[in-house]
């Protein structure tokens, strides 16, 4: 009996601890807030709002981004495929050693159902399933990437590695693959139920 319940209860561990592991990034940079806030605001004020994705089968998808600049240093971009709005990133930028460098603060949030009904056929649709903490986790990579460009002063523009677009490393694109090999080949059971289950809540 007690192996039956090994596979929901380890459904359960994974979307608990990425829930709370990830449910955002963070990364210091070296630099003042202001430096880095300017550094990225002004890449994205460079980066052309639209275009389209194309797709090794010859499809493309329409594109479109608009930034939200808040009070203080804080910003939301908002993707958008077909004028649907896709997800965001939300972007804090907090003073860190006393203000000498600056602590980046992201969160990903995703549409899963317009991201695999506009990238329908492709590749990328996969990307729909991934959770959001997946997702924060492969932003990452392109913080960290970033956070060095911006310390060394060579900080020019912004990819679409926050929706699991090029800018992922080989590690990343392979870890990504491998959950959404196993998200496409598990039990379609409720890990959230699952877990309650298995612990004796429900």
């Amino acid at each position: 009996m007690r192996i039956f319940l090994i596979g929901p209860a380890l459904l359960g561990v994974i979307h608990l601890a990425g829930s709370l592991l990830a449910d955002d990034v963070r990364q210091v940079v070296h630099k003042r807030p202001s430096v880095v806030y300017s550094n990225v605001s002004t890449a994205l004020s460079n980066t052309p709002k639209s275009g389209t994705m194309q797709f090794e089968d010859g499809s493309s998808v329409p594109y479109r981004f608009t930034v939200d600049r808040g009070p203080g240093e804080h910003l939301v971009v908002h993707l958008m495929f077909n004028g649907r709005k896709a997800g965001q990133v939300d972007l804090n930028f907090a003073p860190e050693y006393g203000g000498e460098a600056t602590l980046i603060i992201a969160k990903v949030d995703s549409d899963g159902k317009v991201i695999r009904e506009e990238l329908a056929g492709t590749d990328k649709a996969k990307l729909g399933y991934a959770p959001d903490w997946l997702l924060n986790f492969a932003f990452g990579g392109s913080l960290r990437e970033a956070a060095e460009a911006i310390e060394k002063g060579s900080f020019a523009g912004v990819g679409s590695g926050a929706f699991g677009g090029g800018a992922l490393t080989a590690e990343q694109q392979k870890q990504r693959d491998e959950w959404l090999q196993y998200n496409a080949s598990r039990p379609t059971t409720d890990p959230n139920a699952a877990a309650d289950q298995y612990m004796g809540r429900k």
